[in-house]
């Protein structure tokens, strides 16, 4: 039996000793990283988090009205979450109007919402609300082109997150009748 270098089994065991401090150095660092972490993310600093998002969001609408009242009110808007008003641009409700049938006018709750989704990635978004607006959403970025009642019965689409581009093609299009929120 070879006795010479380290391949005995008395000098495997030693370098392990060796470089066990070592190992313990980088387990103690990671643990002092790493812990913080996960003290920041649960309890009071959450709820904090939660709190500020919600102050970014308190231009969202409290409510919602249809395309139709809107377009017969004289002064069209609707109150958000910290008590302002959000107005509409009329030639944004027409533009509305003449891209949708009017037996749809009653279904379209505006303003739309369109939600930055930091957990789907950097720069996308999704449209909080029903089935029409995300269809309207559609249209304006001629991504669609069929009846909303064969929309609506068919599998919903595998497109269901916008890019930052296309929020701006819908922000400019929109610009009253859409807000962005942030979850």
């Amino acid at each position: 039996m070879n006795c010479s270098g380290n391949s005995h089994p008395v000098h495997l065991f030693s370098s392990f000793f060796y470089s066990f401090p070592i190992f313990f150095y980088f387990l103690s660092f990671s643990y002092l990283v790493l812990f913080p972490l996960v003290l920041i993310m649960s309890g009071p600093f959450r709820r904090y988090l939660q709190h500020e998002i919600d102050n970014l969001n308190l231009h969202l609408p409290h409510e919602f009205k249809s395309l139709s009242s809107l377009l017969s009110s004289p002064s069209p808007s609707v109150l958000t979450r910290d008590g302002k008003s959000h107005s509409f641009i009329k030639s944004e409700l027409t533009f509305l109007s003449q891209l949708l049938p009017s037996d749809l006018w009653p279904l379209l709750q505006l303003p739309i919402q369109i939600i930055r989704r930091r957990d789907l990635g950097s720069g996308f978004f999704v449209i909080a609300g029903s089935k029409i607006q995300f269809y309207v959403c559609l249209l304006l970025l001629d991504l669609e082109d069929r009846s909303y009642l064969i929309f609506s019965e068919s599998d919903p689409p595998s497109k269901q997150t916008f890019t930052r581009l296309e929020v701006q093609i819908l922000r400019r299009k929109l610009s009253s009748c859409s807000t962005i929120g942030f979850s």
